[in-house]
């Protein structure tokens, strides 16, 4: 226990030392652990790095929780948009190293073979444990923040545009999925009644097509915005999207179309 004791004290006395040698190896990149990443970003990973080293050479003494560290780390790094691939390739260089100054310190002090194993058997039990609990932290964070970008971008992606009077404009660009068609439907109806419109032309001109869910997600937002007061028109539709209606046995025959935008701008302001 006094060699392991003496161990402890001597990785911790270089830290600062290991962790400098671990920066050595950066190559120049912009990534996170690039020599490139900002100073700041830089400053961070190296005071996360010296409380690794303090937490497992201590786990050689007694059982330490990890989880504080992991998890914190992981949200900063998935913050900072590492990748898992980037992480990990670093968390094996540092491994390495800290692995290093424990057979030198070996060297030094006539360790034997049998201590040295069960302190390499400790050292990477807690290496291991320390990157599952990161990896899966990382990911839940990642996901998270994956799918508040997406409602952000959906959200962007479908706003109603007041462009006379109390008519307004919806135009809809790109594939429309099932989820981004229920968006579509709470950000239109919530738009369209705050800014107090009587008209909206609901453009499809950038929809190359879409499946009869949306259709008929669609249809729905339609018929709410009668019940609003808010008399809807379509431009734009495709003859796939005509399609898909027609084989769902949607009725726009009480919705007026039009070919294109000019045409129902110019019928509703001429009105």
């Amino acid at each position: 226990m006094e060699k392991t004791k003496l161990l402890n004290e001597y990785l911790i006395k270089h830290s600062e030392e290991m962790t400098s040698k671990w920066f050595e190896t950066r190559k120049e990149s912009n990534l996170i652990y690039g020599k490139n990443a900002s100073p700041h970003i830089a400053e961070d990973i190296k005071e996360q790095n010296l409380k690794l080293i303090k937490i497992v050479a201590d786990g050689l003494l007694w059982e330490k929780d990890y989880k504080e560290w992991a998890w914190e780390t992981s949200t900063k790094r998935a913050n900072n948009q590492a990748s898992l691939a980037e992480v990990l390739r670093n968390f094996k260089t540092f491994r390495a190293i800290f692995w290093g100054y424990v057979v030198q310190y070996s060297s030094m002090n006539t360790v034997n073979v049998e201590e040295l194993g069960k302190w390499g058997d400790r050292i990477n039990f807690i290496f291991d444990d320390i990157i599952e609990m990161f990896s899966v932290h990382y990911q839940k964070v990642h996901d998270e923040n994956s799918r508040a970008q997406r409602e952000m971008m959906l959200e962007m992606s479908s706003p109603v545009i007041p462009v006379y009077g109390n008519i307004g404009i919806l135009p809809l660009v790109g594939d429309v999925d099932t989820y981004r068609a229920k968006i579509i439907r709470e950000k239109t109806l919530l738009q369209a009644s705050t800014l107090k419109l009587e008209h909206l032309i609901v453009d499809l001109s950038g929809v190359p097509i879409i499946d009869t869910m949306v259709a008929n997600e669609l249809f729905q937002v339609i018929k709410a915005l009668s019940m609003l007061g808010i008399h809807a028109s379509i431009t734009g539709i495709s003859p796939a999207i005509a399609l898909t209606s027609v084989n769902l046995g949607l009725d726009f025959s009480d919705v007026p179309t039009y070919a294109n935008l000019q045409q129902a701008l110019h019928d509703h302001i001429k009105a």
